[in-house]
C-alpha cells in the first residue's frame, strides 16, 4: 500500500508538475500578449495625448485669431462710424433744410391760395357790378332814344309851326 501511495504520489507530483508548466506557459503567454496589448494602449494614448496637444495649440492659435479678428473689426467699425457720422451730419441737415423748405412752400401755397380766393371774390364782385352796370347803360342808351325821339318829334311839331 505504500508503493502504492508513493506510486499515487509521485503521479500526482507529476501531474502537478505538469500542471504547472502548462500553467507557468500559459500564464507567460497571456503576460506577453497582455504586454503587447498594453504597448499597443500605450501608443495610442501616446498618440491621443499627442492629438490633444496638438489640438490645444490649435486652440489657443483659434483663439489668438479670434480676438486679433475682433480687434480688427472694432477698429473698422469705428473707421466706418467716423465716416459716416460727417455723411450722416450732413443728411440731418439737408433734411432739416428740405423740411424747411417744404414749409416755407406751403405757408406760400396757403398764402398764395387766400389771394387767388380773395381774387377770385373780387373777380366775382366786379363781374357783378359790370352786370349791373352794362343794365344801367342799356337803361340809359334805352331813356336816351326815347328822349331823342320825343325831341325829333318835338323839333318836328315846331318846325311844322
Amino acid at each position: 500500500e505504500r508503493e502504492e501511495y508513493e506510486s499515487m504520489v509521485s503521479v500526482m507530483e507529476q501531474k502537478l508538475e505538469e500542471e504547472e508548466a502548462t500553467s507557468t506557459e500559459q500564464l507567460e503567454a497571456k503576460v506577453q500578449e497582455w504586454q503587447g496589448e498594453k504597448d499597443v494602449l500605450l501608443k495610442v494614448l501616446a498618440s491621443w495625448q499627442d492629438g490633444i496637444s496638438a489640438a490645444e495649440e490649435h486652440t489657443e492659435e483659434v483663439e489668438q485669431r479670434q480676438v486679433l479678428l475682433q480687434r480688427k473689426l472694432d477698429l473698422a467699425q469705428h473707421r466706418i462710424c467716423d465716416g459716416l457720422a460727417p455723411m450722416m451730419e450732413a443728411e440731418r441737415e439737408a433734411r432739416d433744410k428740405a423740411d424747411r423748405s417744404v414749409q416755407s412752400l406751403q405757408r406760400r401755397a396757403r398764402k398764395l391760395e387766400d389771394e387767388i380766393s380773395a381774387a377770385c371774390t373780387e373777380y366775382a364782385q366786379s363781374e357783378s357790378a359790370g352786370h349791373a352796370l352794362a343794365e344801367e347803360y342799356a337803361r340809359a342808351k334805352h331813356l336816351g332814344e326815347q328822349r331823342r325821339g320825343v325831341l325829333k318829334s318835338e323839333v318836328a311839331m315846331a318846325a311844322e309851326a
